[in-house]
């Protein structure tokens, strides 16, 4: 059957048939392809959802010269044991609904869609891996195919091959194609084997059973095709919902918990801060893949995914592991009986990042990675990855050393453990293993102290060395560098440059010298994601030339992350609008619509709310695509781009002050929360609220970045507020322009905006509070003198809230922090002396309720009434004119 001839039309079986078909119904082998064909089917196995299709190069083309293809035009059924045990299906083109009933005794049995077929997905399976009851009852929920669309046809391809088989036949041969030829070979020889018959016993092998319950044969097929418009959560009854849980989402939880349990016991054995967490940047992408699929699939495409789960996993994850200056949990929280306003301990907060620096200084005199570079504290996202020689002979061959020596500590430890032992006849050498238990090490303490000196000089063991007192200490051999004292590390690290002839004045780059591959060095430290001295040209012709002439050393991105403390994972999306800024002279464009943008999450280190953490702007440098491909769930490694750190878009490293950027609020907030009501969340999921803290509520200016914390619009009953609420069709929502004012009924009344919509990030939503924010700018004088507050929340509905307050840049009166400094309103010209306001700012926390409190005169007034509160502090941020600018434009946009 070649080229045309291939093409045939599978029909229906008729009745449901519960045994397999006779070998007469069943084609075994099938006709040749062409070429055009084969190559067809060899690109979509290559994009295939399917995790049984994940295998290497030679064993998918040898599943495409096994294939023939189908046709089925458009309202065909296909059902039936054929079609879903005839051996597995992928699908060219086209689009079909997969239909199922509950089956059983359940109460509601109503036929629905589970799944949807399109491009890349597969269906059915090869028979032989099940045990019959899976086969009975998936057989007894009735699926069938229903081919959609007009005047298309499902074109699809049934793989003869048993893709199971040839998973392990490549994993069995991998150690011969990676370079274990020797080993391999030696043994194909003792057993008179050549290659080919090695490869023939490998294929003859019995296949193992994959799938023994229902749940286990739901879980492959969702995860090989795409989710369906509505999703598990809109399905009628609980049927397919609970299996949804114990197929898919339980197993991803029960992962997220192992990595969790996994940071925690190193952090027990005293592994160094940065190998505590035990995920790279390639697997944190692929966890974040797995959650977006398990959540389309269950809230459906017409919602979509999101990555709620992993952002608070990953917050806490940074947490226990250390890298977090504190417990947000011990901080000391009191809040008003209105529940309106809540005050965070300054007190304690500042309390508990005193020795956060000495920290730093410690762990750097020790060995660790320098986390300073760039234009501000917060641009360590990405390390560099270019150093000069005398730089990366201390990173690399340093790292060696230190794996060298930690390795004859060990061995020294083992030896003092057998002849401990040998003393004592018993086996204390394996309770002292590392991979033993806690209560093994803990008895191996107990042990250890309590033989004399005396018995140990006997033994020939030194009680006061650095070896047996390790023991003493854990009770298990040296696991790595970081489980030794701080000092015995600092010493250590001292000796290791002395072996290296390591100069502090050669090592750090200098941006003043002479040499310009130094110079490059510098810039790279210095303004990482910029190019060399503002020059595509130079940037590139000096950073190959320096590779070239081994005057430049690159390291690997994925070899650099595993040095950084603040890990991330990654979130893209499109700018749909311009990013404008406007001063006295005008506006200008900062980021141009239609390009593509990226952010790295990562947590905040001194958290001043419930999983706080911040997003960053990561455009500066290439992304992986592959690294973001939905379908591409495991990735094998970054390109060559990405692990180079090549500068793509210098421009995408915007400042924070002044640049409201309400689109990227919008799309974090869209990806980071369930969408959907509150009662259907799934475990580990919880509301995230994004934002970005106007110029006087934010620290850092250099590099933009959004604050990010758990919540909702029912935790800030601010956000009940309401003056006249109405529907737009142009946002897809309700609008509500709130004037608030204080509770005695005063003249001067404060607003901001609210926006209720499914959608944060569609067209009209962000046209019009991008347009918005232009206008104002334009009418009251540009950033200088006009802020705004933009947060974006889940109403826990499946929909969104937006909060949009313009707000007045106010003057600092006084010399003191700003925590302690009298403020004022420059458009109005009041204080917070004659105002009596303890604090006047208004930002990511404090425009919700939630205060950092210094002072305690500051506390007594949150703490007396908090409504009262939050309404004269929005009075206080008022700006004249602005309501009518506003009415203005809403009449303009009707």
């Amino acid at each position: 059957m070649g080229g045309g001839a291939s093409k045939k039309a599978l029909g229906t079986k008729g009745p449901v048939a519960l045994l397999p078909p006779s070998s007469a119904q069943v084609k075994t082998c099938s006709p040749e392809l062409s070429e055009t064909d084969k190559a067809e089917v060899l690109a979509v196995l290559g994009k295939a959802r399917c995790p049984r299709l994940k295998v290497g190069g030679w064993a998918l083309k040898r599943l495409a010269n096994s294939a023939e293809i189908f046709e089925h035009s458009c309202g065909q059924v296909l059902q039936g044991w054929e079609t879903w045990f005839g051996g597995p299906f992928i699908v060219l083109s086209g689009e079909a609904a997969v239909f199922m009933h509950s089956g059983g005794d359940t109460v509601v049995d109503d036929e629905c869609i589970v799944a949807t077929l399109q491009k890349h997905d597969c269906f059915g399976w090869n028979g032989e891996h099940f045990e019959k009851q899976a086969l009975t009852d998936w057989m007894e929920c009735q699926p069938r195919v229903v081919v959609q669309g007009t005047g298309t046809v499902l074109r699809v391809a049934r793989l003869l091959e048993d893709p199971v088989k040839i998973s392990s036949m490549h994993s069995s041969t991998k150690a011969f194609n990676d370079g274990g030829s020797r080993t391999l070979a030696k043994h194909l020889a003792s057993k008179h084997l050549e290659m080919p018959q090695f490869t023939k016993v490998l294929s003859d092998r019995s296949p193992r059973t994959l799938f023994e319950e229902l749940h286990d044969l739901l879980g492959d097929f969702w995860n090989s095709t795409s989710a369906s418009k509505g999703g598990i959560m809109n399905l009628p009854g609980g049927f397919f919902k609970a299996h949804f849980m114990i197929a898919l989402w339980g197993p991803f939880i029960d992962q997220l918990d192992d990595h969790q349990d996994e940071i925690r016991s190193r952090k027990e054995q005293n592994f160094r801060v940065h190998d505590r967490f035990p995920l790279q940047g390639r697997q944190i992408r692929g966890l974040c893949q797995q959650c977006q699929q398990f959540t389309d699939i269950w809230y459906g495409t017409d919602r979509g995914g999101n990555l709620s789960a992993v952002y608070g996993w990953f917050v806490q994850a940074m947490d226990a592991a250390g890298i977090t200056a504190y417990h947000y949990e011990d901080i000391p929280i009191e809040r008003a009986s209105d529940r309106w306003t809540a005050a965070v301990s300054g007190t304690a907060r500042a309390n508990a990042l005193k020795d956060k620096g000495k920290a730093e200084l410690s762990y750097q005199a020790a060995g660790g990675m320098p986390q300073k570079q760039g234009r501000s504290a917060i641009d360590n996202t990405v390390l560099r990855n270019m150093f000069t020689p005398v730089e990366a002979r201390e990173i690399l061959v340093g790292k060696v050393l230190r794996k060298v020596l930690c390795a004859f500590l060990s061995l020294r430890q083992r030896v003092m453990l057998k002849r401990v032992a040998e003393h004592l006849r018993m086996d204390l050498y394996s309770l002292g293993c590392k991979d033993n238990s806690s209560r093994a090490h803990r008895l191996v303490r107990n042990i250890l102290k309590s033989i004399p000196k005396s018995e140990l000089d006997v033994m020939g063991i030194d009680s006061k060395s650095w070896c047996f007192q390790g023991l003493l200490r854990r009770g298990s051999v040296l696991a790595g560098y970081g489980q030794m004292l701080p000092e015995h590390q600092m010493v250590l690290w001292d000796t290791l440059r002395k072996l290296l002839n390591y100069s502090e004045e050669e090592a750090d780059a200098n941006p003043d010298s002479e040499d310009i591959f130094e110079r490059f060095v510098a810039w790279c430290r210095d303004h990482p994601g910029e190019f060399f001295e503002n020059s595509k040209e130079m940037h590139i012709t000096v950073k190959i030339s320096g590779m070239f002439s081994r005057r430049i050393i690159p390291i690997k991105r994925s070899a650099m992350e595993r040095y950084t403390l603040a890990k991330y994972f990654p979130l893209s999306w499109c700018r749909t609008q311009p990013l404008w800024g406007v001063f006295a002279t005008g506006p200008f464009q900062v980021r141009p619509a239609g390009i593509p943008e990226a952010s790295n999450v990562r947590a905040n280190e001194c958290p001043y709310a419930p999983l706080h953490g911040m997003a960053l702007s990561a455009g500066g440098f290439a992304s992986d695509s592959r690294c973001l491909d939905p379908r591409n769930v495991q990735p094998n490694g970054y390109s060559f781009l990405m692990e180079l750190q090549w500068v793509r878009d210098p421009s995408a490293n915007i400042e924070n002050w002044y640049l409201t950027d309400i689109e990227k609020i919008a799309w974090e907030a869209l990806k980071l929360n369930p969408h959907g009501p509150k009662d259907s969340m799934l475990l580990g999921e919880r509301f995230v609220v994004v934002g970005q803290n106007p110029k006087v509520g934010s620290s850092i200016k250099q590099t933009q970045h959004t604050q990010l914390c758990e919540g909702s619009v029912s935790d800030f009953p601010v956000l009940s507020l309401s003056t006249n609420p109405r529907f737009s069709r142009k946002l897809d929502g309700t609008i509500d322009v709130v004037d608030i004012e204080t509770l005695d009924g005063g003249k001067d009344k404060g607003m901001f905006i609210k926006i209720l919509t499914q959608q944060p990030t569609g067209f009209g939503v962000l046209s019009f509070l991008v347009n918005l924010r232009l206008r104002l700018l334009k009418k009251f004088g540009g950033g200088e003198r006009l802020d705004f507050l933009s947060i974006t929340m889940s109403d826990e509905r499946g929909g969104f809230l937006i909060l949009f307050g313009p707000i007045p840049q106010l003057d600092k009166l006084t010399n003191d922090h700003p925590d302690l400094a009298s403020w004022a309103n420059p458009m109005t010209g009041e204080t917070t002396l004659t105002a009596g306001l303890e604090e006047a700012r208004i930002d990511f926390g404090k425009g919700l309720g939630h205060f950092l409190v210094a002072k305690p005169a500051l506390q007594e007034q949150l703490l007396i009434s908090g409504e009262e509160f939050m309404r004269r502090l929005w009075v206080f941020n008022r700006v004249p004119g602005c309501r009518e600018e506003v009415s203005a434009f809403l009449e303009e946009q009707q």
